[in-house]
């Protein structure tokens, strides 16, 4: 244990970390570095790696992450539905594609402004009503799902998905580690 010496207030310094400890410290606080221990056991001495606390920044950047999640979903749909309505303009069950998908775009919007409240609820009632309706397409018109490329979008739609999920556990991991909001 280094000692600066001053008459008035002497100082002692952990030899690991170089945090202020006291005297009478059989270990450090900030490194739990053994302060009196024996000279093997402080050779041997391997400091555990503290994963930091994170601010409250991070902490929003990952519950906007999983509000944009359902944000850019409802986008995508609305995409997905232009695409589809021009390619198959002629079919007179064109609206029966179409509409669902635009009505799941505006529940994503409605789920992503009540995202920054709660937003794992949010994606998770996303993600599942997303899966609903795209079992019940499956169930009414097998057919639908013949094509490679739409079950690429349905499956990057739901990867997504689990994408906002992740971010919206990270989100809530931090604020409960945090104590923040």
């Amino acid at each position: 244990m280094d000692t600066a010496t001053n008459p008035r207030n002497p100082i002692s310094l952990c030899d690991k970390c170089y945090t202020q400890v006291d005297p009478d410290d059989q270990f450090c606080n900030s490194c739990g570095f053994p302060l009196k221990g024996t000279k093997e056991e402080k050779e041997k001495f391997r400091p555990i790696p503290v994963k930091p606390k994170l601010n409250r920044r991070e902490y929003e950047k990952r519950i906007k992450d999983a509000t944009n999640t359902l944000y850019y979903l409802a986008g995508v749909l609305v995409f997905w539905d232009i695409i589809l309505f021009f390619a198959v303009k002629d079919d007179p069950d064109v609206l029966s594609y179409v509409i669902p998908d635009v009505i799941l775009a505006i529940v994503f919007l409605t789920l992503g402004g009540y995202a920054h409240n709660n937003p794992f609820t949010c994606i998770i009632s996303g993600i599942v009503l997303y899966i609903i309706i795209q079992i019940m397409n499956i169930v009414s018109d097998p057919s639908s799902f013949a094509s490679p490329i739409t079950i690429a979008v349905k499956t990057g739609i739901i990867a997504f998905l689990i994408k906002g999920i992740k971010s919206a556990i990270e989100g809530e991991k931090l604020r409960k580690d945090n104590n923040l909001v």
